[in-house]
């Protein structure tokens, strides 16, 4: 064995040994006391944790996000078909949201709700008074 190879096998039997004796990392609380050991986390383990502990959002959050989706869609007079799916999507709220709240949401915006089905539902504009429908 050369001088050169020589070095390269105990560089690497060191840089072993070295990992072999680092210390795992521990959790401390408060107190400063050592809780137990950490496992490594993944980012969908760390994404993970920080929704569970998240309150759930309001309905008048919910609302806020489907009022800010019409205000981006520009939507203005005339009829509207939805499919709720889509806004819940494009809204960036729970599954099922848009279907619980877009009468409310649509009467805002002098909207009626004329038929709402299991997957979409069809608006129309409301008049004001003293103009044609």
């Amino acid at each position: 064995m050369n001088r050169k190879s020589l070095r390269k096998d105990l560089s690497r039997r060191r840089i072993e040994q070295e990992a072999a004796n680092a210390p795992e990392p521990v959790s401390i609380n408060s107190s400063g006391k050592a809780l137990d050991t950490l496992p490594a986390a993944s980012p969908e383990s760390m994404e993970e944790s920080l929704k569970s502990t998240d309150p759930p959002p309001s309905d008048v959050d919910l609302k806020n996000k489907l009022h800010a989706w019409w205000d981006a869609k520009n939507l203005k007079g005339g009829t509207l078909s939805i499919k709720f799916a889509a806004v819940d999507m494009e809204a960036r709220v729970p599954t099922g949201t848009t279907k619980r709240l877009i009468d409310q949401v649509a009467a805002e915006y002098r909207y009626r709700v004329e038929d709402k089905g299991d997957t979409t539902a069809r608006l129309r504009h409301i008049s004001s008074p003293g103009t044609a429908p």
